[in-house]
């Protein structure tokens, strides 16, 4: 990480709504982000109770948002969250008793773990629609459910002009990720990523 730059880790709790639950200490810190995929974070956090926060609580993985903030180290100006996604491990290590490893990836992973046909138990039908606005429709369906807006918001887009049909069956429990990784995949195919911003 930039010498001059201060990086701070902040969680929140994800149902039903994302929600502050404080700042949490790391150290060996890596991250990245990933076009058409969901980068990866990993960081090793100290079990202390001089964080003010209990870090076992709000930390559980699969019910915990992440967000990586760097600001000027001197300053603290500029801010940017620069990384954010889902805790999804948390592994005691065996030789620092009072250490953890957290594992994470951006919030594009969350629709890898939603199915059409899972919570969302219809099926989704498109003839001549255009490719990212089925992605965009295939992304709204698995957060209309109860408890599963995480809060991605999907920018109006340009019609890519490219036009298929296509339809998903609630029986085949395909996953919505890979489903938009399909479409993305294909010739003339489109690019993604999920930005980060303050609210």
């Amino acid at each position: 990480m930039a010498r001059g730059n201060r990086y701070r880790y902040l969680v929140y709790s994800m149902i039903p709504t994302l929600k502050y639950l404080g700042e949490v200490p790391m150290f060996n810190v890596t991250f990245e982000n990933a076009l058409n995929d969901a980068g990866a974070f990993a960081g090793t956090m100290p079990l202390t109770k001089k964080t003010g926060i209990d870090v076992i609580a709000n930390t559980t993985p699969g019910a915990t948002a992440l967000f990586v903030e760097r600001s000027d180290f001197y300053t603290g100006a500029r801010k940017q969250i620069v990384w954010g996604g889902i805790i999804w491990t948390r592994t005691k290590q065996l030789q620092q008793q009072f250490q953890v490893d957290i594992g994470g990836k951006e919030f594009f992973s969350y629709f890898d773990q939603r199915f059409i046909g899972g919570a969302f138990n219809k099926s989704l039908f498109y003839v001549n629609y255009d490719e990212t606005a089925i992605a965009a429709d295939i992304i709204n369906s698995m957060q209309s459910v109860t408890n599963g807006n995480i809060g991605i918001i999907v920018p109006p887009a340009p019609p890519s002009g490219v036009l298929i049909t296509s339809t998903y069956y609630n029986y085949q429990f395909t996953s919505a990720g890979q489903a938009i990784r399909d479409l993305a995949s294909l010739e003339n195919g489109f690019d993604f990523t999920i930005d980060c911003m303050y609210g």
